[in-house]
Formats: structure tokens, C-alpha cells, sequence
């Protein structure tokens, strides 16, 4: 599937070589997913783009009532109060959030997994 995705959004990258995930020990963990080793491995969520940009979003619609929490031990968006269509802005500040999130739910994912970022419940 990235494969897929890389020669479809870049003609100039023929293959790229996919690794495994490490541990600081530098033993592969058999259940991690893949990834680019080309852009190495997530120390810190700072390290990735996506959860930068999702990040830098929610603190600056912070007054408008979305967080990033854990349901069920998976990264969620809560709305409070919740979403009512009418309230247009409130509706486009979601649906961007959403995109976001779903843009940077591996990295999270990832992060989470080698407990390198807290998210409240």
C-alpha cells in the first residue's frame, strides 16, 4: 500500500526501502508496523509533521471546545459541548480537526505504543 501511495505522489521515488521498528535496544519488535526508514524512527511526537500540525491546530481552537483524548486506548477527538451543524465555523473547525487526526493516527498510534506521548482519557 505505500508503495502504491509513494509512486502515486512522487514520480521522482522509483522504491523506497521499508524497515521494521526497533526498540532502543535496536532488537525488532514482530508486531510493529512498518515503517520509512528513510525518515527514521518517532522519538518524541515533535518528531512527526502530522502530529505537529494536528497539535498546533487544537491549541489554536482551544476555546472552541475540541481535544484530543484516548477512547479505549485509542486517540479520539471530544467535542464539548457537542457539534450542531448550525453553528457553521464550529462545524468547519470539526471536520479539519477530523482530517488531521486522521492524517497523524499512525504516528499517534506509534507514539502511544512506545509510551513516548500522553494523551488524557
Amino acid at each position: 500500500m505505500i508503495q502504491g501511495l509513494l509512486k502515486k505522489y512522487s514520480n521522482a521515488v522509483e522504491e523506497r526501502e521499508v524497515g521494521t521498528v526497533r526498540d532502543e535496544s535496536g532488537s525488532a519488535d514482530p508486531g510493529a508496523e512498518p515503517f520509512d526508514s528513510d525518515l527514521g524512527p518517532l522519538n518524541g511526537w515533535k518528531d512527526s509533521a502530522s502530529v505537529s500540525r494536528l497539535s498546533i491546530y487544537l491549541k489554536r481552537h482551544r476555546e472552541r471546545g475540541v481535544r484530543l483524548v484516548l477512547r479505549n486506548g485509542h486517540p479520539a477527538l471530544k467535542f464539548e459541548p457537542g457539534l450542531n451543524p448550525k453553528d457553521e465555523e464550529r462545524w468547519k473547525i470539526a471536520e479539519a480537526s477530523v482530517q488531521l487526526l486522521d492524517d497523524a493516527l499512525e504516528d499517534l498510534r506509534e507514539l502511544i505504543r512506545r509510551d513516548l506521548i500522553r494523551i488524557p482519557s
